[in-house]
């Protein structure tokens, strides 16, 4: 597993990814919307009820507004630990033919509040898979295709591909990273004063290596209210419309997460593992 950054290189990276992403929102926005120039009541509301939407967005987190030199409109710090995040108000837009987009006068806000938070946490994310004897392990960066910086850090779920002949050792070991994801989970919780929906989801697969068949099971979540008898793999429901794929799973060949992880966990019977290219 790649060596991880420290984690005030974590939290600086953190803030350049966010305001990187808040002053290249604009570009994307010709898909739908445009930036306006505080016009309208609507707008004046959304300026207005700002600070009641962050509260709502934080679950109560102790934040103050800072001067933004990232083109956010607006910039929030939190007070208890190094983590800043952005809001900005745009207007929704439309077009009859699409030669010309009109704004409709309906303004809404667009933040990066839930990526700031997971890239806070990603190095512990990353050390819940650290010596567990798995014998794959990769987790994306926040860097594109280029090695610049990318505006779509998630770092929210992770895939777990597990051969069925794995001893029960080796599942309690992925049991174990699970509840390790749980306690991030629980401590993030304690930097807020109501629920928040912070989260991780996780896709597993069961690996067949004698008939080159592999079953998808139901993608879970786990927050800060799963409890640990959730948390067995062994227990997680068939998705029956991904069940008998025949080949290695797709991710085993292609990797391309940012922040997001992998796990391989390979069984007794397998003679050789997945081919795989980073």
């Amino acid at each position: 597993m790649r060596d991880l950054m420290n984690k005030k290189e974590k939290n600086e990276t953190a803030k350049r990814i966010i305001a990187s992403g808040l002053t290249l929102v604009i570009p994307f926005c010709m898909y739908g919307c445009s930036l306006i120039g505080g016009k309208g009541r609507n707008y004046q509301e959304r300026v207005d009820n700002l600070d009641k939407y962050v509260d709502d967005l934080t679950g109560g987190e102790k934040v103050k507004s800072v001067d933004s030199s990232s083109g956010a409109q607006y910039t929030y710090k939190c007070l208890d630990r190094d983590l800043e995040f952005g809001v900005n108000i745009f207007e929704g837009a439309t077009s009859l033919d699409g030669s010309f987009v009109h704004g409709t006068g309906k303004f809404y806000y667009s933040d990066y509040y839930d990526e700031a938070v997971h890239y806070y946490w990603q190095e512990e994310f990353e050390k819940t898979a650290e010596g567990r004897g798995f014998d794959f392990v990769h987790f994306g960066d926040c860097t594109d295709s280029k090695g610049e910086e990318s505006l779509f850090f998630s770092g929210d779920n992770i895939s777990i591909y597990i051969d069925k002949d794995c001893t029960d050792e080796q599942v309690e070991e992925v049991d174990a990273m699970l509840r390790a994801i749980r306690d991030i989970c629980v401590k993030e919780k304690g930097f807020h004063k109501k629920t928040t929906d912070f989260k991780y989801s996780v896709l597993l697969y069961w690996y067949d290596a004698g008939t080159d068949h592999y079953d998808a099971m139901e993608t879970f979540w786990i927050s800060a209210d799963t409890k640990d008898d959730e948390l067995h793999v062994k227990d997680i429901p068939l998705d029956t419309t991904r069940r008998g794929i025949t080949g290695c799973p797709l991710r085993a060949t292609v990797i391309n997460t940012l922040g997001d992880g992998d796990v391989f966990v390979y069984g007794t019977a397998r003679e050789a593992p997945w081919d795989f290219e980073e």
